[in-house]
């Protein structure tokens, strides 16, 4: 995707930050930031292996990674000094073939097939390469063989977002499968093109099975849940305090906070993603808008509206109290069956979800503890998925927010009701009052940060407790009685711990009603 401008910082004495430009070159000639990763890919050309690809969610650096891949292998040393690569490859030019998939355009009139073979035909005229005939596969195979044989070296073949024509049509199942059917032709002159291909990457956001890279490249190697490659895009934390110091420093100045409570809260925002359960990293892009504009706000997700998976969660049922730390099988994180999509693996495909936690180490089967990875992800996504079960009050959780900061209790419980109101009655057991605080618990989450869930005291469990600047709000819930839910809370002392830090203290006793499939009365009692 080509953009207009650049959005960078006005203050001059900051680094430029390199918002939406992913053209390596660029970068270093105008003197844009940019974050050393050519260690890793060192790492992959001196293996002297061919077939690698790497998944990772949008705008996460996949395309920078291609940019600076063709620019390494086209030979363009002088780019390149004080990075890692420098001194470690053997420099050497090759022909790079390139295609973005991104840039490709696919629609009823032009079927893949075709806008691939004409492609294939701007490349060829590129190199000066006469233009075959035969389809979209052929013309590929002649323009490997062709091209490596005209330069007398073995060609590279960089292609990037490669699912593109399967995820734009991810909810039409007829076009998205003749796509597949002609994307699995185009990658199948891979397997038979070994003699002419020195490096082949390939990028994308999902791991279709049946197309043909995967289920006919027996010697791809796939880096996605690779810990040496865990970090191959996105930041680290040393690199975000590395590279972004002064854009840190600045920022904590301007909201009078010390610097290590700025990266705490960068942290909470952006950091978390993980494909290996160990090395985290922040998403590239939520990074540079953040210091481009100096606020914070939901970065990433802004981006692109999860709209398909959205309406996927509410067609098969799925309680969003319960997208919360899902265990599952790297098999069925790694493909995706392209006629059957599970929901599961695309959140985590696509970035709604991440690996927190590696929890079998069994050599035959690894299975992983998914959550949300940061806050930009989880309220943006869990608000987006509350609005939409009440589409004629897209403001609730707003208006739940500012009840609570205003000592407004009443209204606050009033606007919950009308999300439990909203809620179909199949995404939770009305007869169980665990159904009803897990769909508390994620209201409460978009309130405030510091909130907790099932907070222990050395008496007993508190429901859920909200802090303000001026107020402590302590709740408990019961089934059908807002009497015992506050008798609970005297009887068990849950404010002794809250006592000492000169805030009013309000307790509210909330009873739900089965009948009713929602809140029922409650009881507030203030200092």
């Amino acid at each position: 995707m080509f953009y207009n401008m650049a959005m960078v910082t006005t203050d001059k004495s900051l680094p430029l930050l390199p918002l939406d430009i992913q053209f390596f070159h660029k970068i270093k000639k105008d003197d844009f930031l940019y974050i050393d990763k050519t260690g890793l890919i060192a790492q992959l050309i001196n293996s002297k292996l061919t077939y690698f690809f790497l998944s990772r969610p949008r705008r996460f650096g996949k395309s920078l990674l291609i940019s600076t891949m063709k620019e390494i292998f086209s030979g363009n040393k002088a780019l390149f000094k004080n990075l890692q690569v420098y001194n470690e490859i053997q420099w050497e030019s090759y022909p790079v073939i390139h295609f973005d998939f991104s840039l490709i355009a696919v629609d009823e009139t032009t079927p893949v097939k075709k806008a691939l073979a004409d492609e294939v035909n701007k490349i060829a005229n590129d190199f000066h390469l006469p233009i075959t005939k035969g389809n979209h596969k052929a013309k590929f195979r002649y323009l490997i063989e062709n091209l490596a044989k005209k330069e007398k070296k073995p060609v590279v073949i960089l292609i990037d977002e490669y699912d593109k024509f399967i995820i734009d049509y991810i909810a039409d199942d007829p076009q998205r499968e003749k796509n597949r059917s002609q994307l699995k032709e185009f990658f199948s002159v891979l397997k038979g093109s070994g003699d002419y291909i020195r490096f082949v990457f390939i990028t994308g956001i999902s791991r279709f099975s049946r197309v043909s890279i995967f289920s006919d490249l027996n010697n791809l190697i796939d880096l996605t849940f690779d810990p040496r490659y865990a970090s191959i895009t996105g930041y680290t934390h040393k690199e975000l305090t590395d590279y972004f110091t002064v854009f840190i420093e600045r920022f904590a100045e301007k909201e009078c906070c010390s610097f290590a409570d700025m990266v705490d809260l960068i942290g909470k925002w952006y950091d978390g993603y993980s494909w290996d359960g160990h090395t985290r990293v922040y998403n590239p892009y939520s990074i540079i808008k953040l210091f481009a504009d100096f606020r914070f706000g939901c970065h990433w997700y802004a981006t692109g509206t999860p709209t398909v998976l959205i309406k996927a969660i509410r067609e098969r049922k799925v309680k969003i109290q319960e997208l919360d730390h899902i265990k599952e099988k790297r098999s069925k994180l790694e493909n995706m069956e392209v006629t059957h999509l599970e929901l599961i693996p695309l959140l985590f495909q696509t970035g709604y979800l991440t690996i927190i936690e590696k929890l079998n180490k069994n050599l035959v089967v690894e299975e992983y503890l998914l959550d949300y990875p940061n806050r930009d992800v989880r309220y943006s996504f869990l608000n987006h998925l509350l609005e939409d079960f009440s589409p004629g009050n897209p403001r609730l959780i707003d208006n739940i927010t500012a009840a609570v900061q205003e000592n407004r209790i009443d209204d606050m419980l009033e606007n919950m009701k009308g999300i439990f109101a909203a809620v179909p009655y199949d995404h939770f057991d009305p007869t169980r009052e665990a159904s009803y605080h897990s769909l508390i618990h994620v209201i409460f989450y978009l309130l405030l940060d510091n909130i907790g869930a099932e907070i222990h005291t050395n008496r007993g469990r508190i429901d859920e407790v909200i802090e303000t600047d001026k107020y402590i709000y302590i709740f408990e819930f019961k089934m059908n009685s807002a009497q015992k839910a506050l008798e609970q809370i005297h009887e068990q002392k849950y404010d002794e711990m809250y006592r000492c830090r000169g805030k009013e203290i309000v307790l509210v006793g909330v009873s739900f009603s089965e009948a009713e499939r929602n809140i029922g009365d409650w009881i507030i009692e203030r200092d």
